[in-house]
C-alpha cells in the first residue's frame, strides 16, 4: 500500500494517464483498421486500402511510444516509489520480503495484459531482454536497486 501511495504523492498519475490515453489511440486506430462490411466489396477495395496506409503509420508509432514510454518513464517511476518507500518505512529488507512474497504468488501469474500495470510486480515471467515491454522491472531487480541505495 506504501508504494501505491508513494506513486500518488509522486505525481505518477499523469503520466500513467497519458500512458493510457495512447494505448487507447492506439487501440482505437486498429479498430479502424478493420474492413467493414461494406469494404469486402471488391470495388471498394482501394478504399479500403487507402485507409490502411493512412492508418498503419499512427499504430507503429503508438506502439513505439508506448515501448518507449515503458522501457524509461514507467520504469523510472517504479523505481523511485520504491525507493520512497523503503525510506518513509525505514525498513528497505521488510520491502524486498514482501515483493519476493507477492512475485511468488501463483495468482499472480494469471493476470491478462490489459491489466498488468495495476499489479505491483510485473505478472509475467520473463527474461531480462523481455522485460523492456512490461510496466514494471523485473522484481529481482527493483529489489536490488532500493537494497544497493539503503546499503549505508
Amino acid at each position: 500500500m506504501a508504494h501505491e501511495i508513494a506513486h500518488l504523492a509522486l505525481g505518477d498519475a499523469r503520466l500513467r494517464t497519458a500512458t493510457a490515453a495512447v494505448a487507447s489511440l492506439v487501440q482505437e486506430t486498429i479498430e479502424a483498421l478493420r474492413p467493414s462490411q461494406i469494404e469486402t466489396n471488391v470495388y471498394l477495395l482501394p478504399l479500403a486500402l487507402i485507409r490502411i496506409t493512412a492508418l498503419l503509420p499512427i499504430v507503429v508509432l503508438g506502439l513505439l511510444l508506448l515501448a518507449i514510454l515503458r522501457a524509461t518513464a514507467l520504469r523510472q517511476q517504479e523505481y523511485r516509489a520504491d525507493a520512497t518507500t523503503a525510506r518513509l518505512r525505514h525498513d528497505p529488507a521488510a520491502l524486498a520480503r514482501a515483493l519476493r512474497k507477492i512475485d511468488r504468488n501463483p495468482h499472480v501469474r494469471r493476470a491478462s495484459y490489459a491489466v498488468s500495470s495495476l499489479y505491483i510486480v510485473c505478472p509475467f515471467l520473463a527474461s531480462t531482454y523481455e522485460s523492456f515491454l512490461h510496466h514494471h522491472p523485473l522484481t529481482a531487480m527493483r529489489i536490488a536497486r532500493f537494497l544497493d541505495l539503503h546499503a549505508d
